[in-house]
């Protein structure tokens, strides 16, 4: 990758982390990165290897996990990482990292 793309992706990447408690839609966090929904998500998966949605949700996820072997409740972690209810972050969590 040659250096200004990869100055490019970092900004992009900042952008995710920056908006990560914002619940921004993908458009939204185009915007924000100053491209094209288009280009932002062609940008992200080549750059990360997945899309921009699902990269938010594992930070989130990751970012529960952390949380949670912090002591936080499953309903703060489930919360604060963007889930209504429980059950479906439950299944989200088990899914992403193997155990309930």
């Amino acid at each position: 990758m040659k250096p200004v793309q990869a100055d490019r992706l970092r900004d992009v990447v900042d952008a995710v982390l920056e908006a990560l408690d914002l619940g921004l839609d993908g458009r939204a966090l185009a915007a924000r990165a100053m491209l094209s929904p288009f280009h932002f998500n062609r940008l992200v998966r080549a750059g990360i290897g997945e899309p921009p949605v699902a990269f938010r949700r594992r930070l989130l996820l990751e970012r529960a996990a952390w949380r949670l072997g912090r002591g936080v409740s499953v309903t703060d972690a489930g919360l604060e990482a963007g889930y209504d209810a429980i059950e479906a972050f439950s299944r989200a969590f088990t899914r992403a990292h193997g155990v309930a």
